[in-house]
């Protein structure tokens, strides 16, 4: 059986004759693109059926990419013995494997779960696709994704419709979930303010700080304080609102700072 137009090699054996597609151009004969991560690719390119085929990756009448190593020009041949007991065996025919597109996705930061959509970046190199639980069209929604680790893909596809898929964690907090948690033992002052913050507990000594801006992004982080007052200087704080995570021994407090 001849399928489409192009050249074949032809090998006889008395009354056998063997067929395989001889050039790649014949699309509807040959194997589809076969990519370095594809799964077993099924032969069915020569005739008579019923043969064996044979070469670097191939099981029965499979050929497995990543079996055969990998990216790279992989001859298969076609044996075929009849009731006689005639056999004929086909001139190589090529399989080529295409390699996988370079792809990479830097670390995220936490983020709160009240913080709006975050535009996601970091995947390279450009024009790949981000997905995910809470990911729709390049952004990332941490309410609808909620508190706790999620898995952000980045999917990047080339010229040869060959796919790679990298992945980072992105940690949606409960830090802003409370908007401010008053609590008469817990004094913060000047708020607003421009330069320094006091922040005082009443109570228990305050063990560390940790300070979010609106987007959820961790600006700083003070720990081992273990004193009941400390002085932040925020001079260097963009203007906005920033929420400020304190901990003491016994409880998470936390409070929402502007910072003119």
């Amino acid at each position: 059986m001849f399928c489409g137009i192009g050249g074949y090699k032809v090998s006889f054996s008395n009354d056998l004759f063997l067929m395989m597609p001889r050039t790649s151009a014949n699309r509807e004969c040959m194997s589809p693109i076969i990519c370095a991560n594809d799964a077993k690719y099924t032969l069915v390119e020569a005739s008579p059926s019923g043969g064996i085929y044979s070469g670097n990756g191939v099981g029965g009448s499979s050929f497995d990419p990543i079996a055969a190593g990998g990216a790279g020009a992989y001859a298969i041949s076609y044996e075929f013995t009849d009731g006689n007991g005639c056999s004929a065996t086909s001139a190589p025919t090529t399989v080529t494997v295409n390699a996988l597109p370079t792809a990479s996705l830097a670390a995220f930061s936490n983020i709160c779960v009240t913080a709006g959509p975050l535009t996601l970046t970091g995947g390279t190199p450009a024009g790949g696709t981000y997905s995910g639980t809470g990911v729709a069209g390049g952004t990332f929604t941490p309410a609808t994704a909620g508190i706790g680790t999620h898995v952000i893909s980045y999917t990047v596809t080339d010229g040869n419709n060959c796919s790679r898929t990298v992945t980072s964690n992105i940690v949606v907090d409960a830090c802003a979930s409370i908007d401010e948690v008053e609590n008469s033992s817990l004094v913060i002052f000047p708020n607003p303010t421009k330069t320094d913050l006091t922040i005082v507990s009443e109570s228990n000594p305050i063990v560390s700080i940790n300070v979010y801006d609106a987007t959820g992004r961790l600006v700083e982080a003070i720990s081992n304080i273990n004193t009941n007052k400390i002085n932040v200087d925020v001079t260097e704080y963009s203007t906005g609102v920033y929420n400020f995570e304190i901990k003491t021994n016994t409880s998470v407090l936390r409070k929402r700072v502007i910072k003119n």
